[in-house]
């Protein structure tokens, strides 16, 4: 029974996970590539036995190409529930201190592969989303019918104000009653 069961690998030191980051981020191009062709497929796993060897030869340990792909799918996860969870304390509620920032090592993978860290909106509950930057109309230059073409006037786009609260007593019809004479 002890001979079938698989050894456990050695941990990943920090400095190993380093110098993964620091690999991969030379090849995050094809790596993180999100296309599923054939042709990107085969480089994908060219690049990846191209990122065994060099960490190994790097490092001096026998790692295999699977358990770096898991390493660098670990390193993401852990990263997106760290930055996740410091925009989660950000915008709780009740006061108290300010959430601790994520660490140099996740902001390093979001760096490397920031297409995992897209923030989805929604435009339908505005508490879903938190912009990061907040969005100003800008003026754009528009050429205005009945002016010189040769000379664009600048038209601005502002946003409509909020319509006042109306009372729903207020805001029923009267009853207007027409008669025929």
């Amino acid at each position: 029974m002890d001979a079938h069961k698989k050894k456990r690998a050695e941990n990943w030191s920090p400095e190993e996970k380093e110098v993964l980051r620091d690999i991969i981020a030379q090849a995050a191009h094809i790596i993180e590539n999100k296309s599923t062709n054939t042709s990107i497929n085969m480089a994908k796993t060219k690049e990846w036995k191209n990122i065994t060897r060099k960490l190994n030869e790097l490092t001096g340990k026998g790692r295999g190409e699977s358990e770096i792909k898991l390493a660098w799918k670990r390193m993401k996860l852990a990263a997106k529930a760290n930055v996740s969870a410091h925009k989660r304390a950000q915008t709780a509620t009740g006061g108290g201190e300010k959430p601790p920032s994520p660490s140099a090592e996740d902001l390093e993978v979001m760096a490397i592969a920031p297409q995992d860290f897209i923030i989805t909106y929604n435009d339908y509950d505005s508490d879903a989303m938190v912009p990061s930057v907040p969005v100003q109309p800008s003026p754009v230059p528009v050429p205005i019918p009945g002016t010189s073409s040769e000379v664009p006037q600048i038209l601005t786009v502002e946003e409509p104000e909020e319509p006042n609260y109306v009372a729903p007593e207020e805001s029923r019809a009267k009853k207007i009653n027409f008669k025929k004479k």
